[in-house]
């Protein structure tokens, strides 16, 4: 029987402590915002690349990102970005915004290039996103 109790108590616990964390991760999200700095349709107007620079408060560094949205799509509070990347520290420049540059660059409707800083630190470079093929290219500096 004590280990029966022992067993749901133990439980309860786990069940309290993943429902704490989870409103806590839900809540250091909404910390988040988006700022825009960019976007580029693709030639058939179907699509965008849309740039921003994310900021995620005093604890960790602003990223700068590029999402594939429709084109009448707004950049949504939690987008699925294809690509993620910061100054690594310092080591990258930075421009106007903050963040590294990234430069989009239409290849066709269903390909894309994104240039980006060869001293940026790269968390995220997806290689396809809703039929458009991404491809990537370091530039120096």
């Amino acid at each position: 029987m004590k280990a029966l109790r022992a067993l749901v108590v133990s439980s309860a616990l786990l069940l309290v402590a993943a429902v704490l964390l989870t409103g806590l991760f839900r809540k250091a999200d909404e910390t988040c915002s988006n700022r825009l700095v960019g976007q580029s349709v693709s030639p058939d107007g179907s699509s965008k690349i849309v740039t921003f620079v994310r900021d995620c408060g005093a604890t960790t560094s602003f990223s700068v990102q590029a999402a594939l949205l429709p084109v009448r799509g707004p950049l949504p509070a939690n987008p699925n970005s294809v690509f993620v990347a910061d100054d690594d520290h310092g080591r990258a420049p930075i421009d106007s915004t903050g963040v590294p540059n990234i430069i989009i660059r239409w290849r066709d409707a269903r390909s894309v290039l994104i240039e980006y800083s060869s001293l940026a630190r790269v968390f995220k470079a997806d290689t396809s996103s809703s039929g458009v093929q991404i491809h990537y290219s370091p530039i120096n500096g």
